[in-house]
């Protein structure tokens, strides 16, 4: 129990019998009891991966004597964690019932889980000999995730007004690696792909996009992104073909330009945005190739 986040608050249940059957037991908790609960998990970098009632409880069964409201003298062996998953919450004015067959004797006390920090999540898009879309990606803990959807926006014009449309989707399966295709018939624009993470409490989280070209094999990939600030872009251009970089902040202000001859071949530049000034957050990559103009958010993180 040492270290926990625990309400403040308790019940206590005790009988001058033992009591071995379990029995219907409900515990009332409101709004304002979870949020304080959940605040003191507060994380600057962290998910909300775990929402109000998200939480456990903690059922202590020791001897009578030690059914007492304190926590201290409770031997940690003699506590039985009930998940959220393992009991029912029943609307009731401004809070919940929690709902749950125990023994009727003991302390019982509501804990809320760690909030947890991002997983690290390896987005990549390909092109196939066919000229489809080829993606994939792979997650190191998906336990809270319920779902998946590949976005993807076509052109420049939609990508920077945020106009994504679900091509797929999975359900999580805890398989740690996925893969799918998009094979639509569309030239002349770059398409931008994107994955949406979508937690069991309702959290969404965006991968960072990748761009490609499905009518030539042409494309531009990313990694890692996130990153703490070295990236590195490898890019499939015409020979000769003159590119243009810049980086850009969230609001708009131009940091860095570069240029660079394509070979024809698998070319890669590094943008190093490692130094502390250039503080974690969004940056905007473009990359001019004559007219066409390629957008990228890089992570910095």
């Amino acid at each position: 129990m040492n270290g926990q986040k625990l309400l403040n608050r308790r019940w206590i249940f005790k009988s001058t019998k033992q009591n071995t059957k379990p029995a219907l037991i409900r515990l009332y908790v409101n709004d304002v009891d979870v949020e304080w609960l959940r605040s003191l998990n507060a994380c600057s970098d962290c998910a909300d991966t775990v929402s109000a009632y998200n939480f456990n409880i903690y059922h202590f069964q020791g001897v009578s004597i030690n059914i007492n409201g304190f926590k201290n003298d409770n031997p940690v062996s003699k506590y039985q964690i009930i998940s959220s998953s393992d009991f029912n919450l029943i609307p009731y004015g401004k809070g919940y019932f929690a709902e749950f067959a125990a023994v009727p004797t003991g302390e019982f006390y509501i804990q809320m889980p760690e909030r947890l920090q991002e997983p690290e999540i390896g987005f990549r898009v390909f092109l196939t000999e066919k000229k489809d879309a080829r993606i994939q990606w792979d997650i190191a803990d998906e336990s809270l995730v319920e779902k998946y959807e590949v976005e993807r926006a076509v052109g420049n014009d939609n990508f920077e007004a945020n106009d994504f449309n679900v091509v797929s989707s999975a359900q999580a399966q805890n398989l740690g690696s996925y893969s799918t295709s998009d094979k639509s018939e569309i030239s002349g624009s770059p398409i931008y792909y994107r994955l949406k993470l979508i937690y069991k409490n309702g959290y969404i989280r965006y991968s960072p996009e990748q761009v490609v070209k499905l009518n030539s094999a042409k494309t531009i990939l990313v990694y890692p992104n996130p990153s703490k600030g070295i990236f590195t872009i490898q890019f499939h251009q015409a020979a000769g073909s003159q590119l243009r970089l810049q980086v850009s902040n969230a609001v708009g202000q131009l940091l860095q330009s570069s240029g660079r001859s394509a070979t024809g071949n698998l070319d890669e530049i590094t943008v190093d945005l490692s130094r502390t000034s250039y503080p974690p957050g969004v940056y905007l990559l473009k990359i001019f190739n004559g007219d066409q103009v390629n957008s990228i958010r890089l992570v910095k993180q």
